[in-house]
């Protein structure tokens, strides 16, 4: 990294910085990462509100006003989500999808209560 770019980017303060890339084609987003100019016990995360909203039976949107490291979603039902275990920025929401494990195969399912949480819960402080 060139020295510019370096003093650039630390007064910002590296342990809250993250980069968000999207590949766009045709106005569709193809692919998003992110990228952190620390490792995950060197970013200062704060306690994250993350919020869910029922689209649908099996549809939820999720969103944060701070970083969420590492949402993990749970739920009493048998199944998965289209996505867990994941990065979520703020302004940035994500929407889920659930399917239930019914005998051996994967349908669009209602999850019943459903748990959010994210690495900040299971750093040592």
């Amino acid at each position: 990294m060139s020295e510019k770019l370096g003093c650039y980017l630390n007064s910002f303060g590296l342990s809250t910085l993250v980069l968000l890339t999207e590949l766009v084609a045709d106005e569709n987003v193809i692919d998003c990462k992110e990228h952190y100019f620390l490792s995950g016990k060197e970013l200062k995360l704060e306690k994250p509100v993350l919020s869910i909203t029922r689209v649908s039976d099996t549809e939820y949107m999720i969103e944060t006003k701070t970083l969420a490291k590492q949402v993990w979603l749970s739920t009493e039902i048998e199944g998965v989500f289209s996505d867990n275990y994941f990065d979520l920025i703020p302004g940035r929401p994500k929407r889920i999808q659930f399917f239930e494990r019914k005998d051996g195969a994967l349908v669009t399912g209602v999850t019943g209560s459903m748990d959010a949480r994210s690495m900040y819960d299971f750093m040592k402080r």
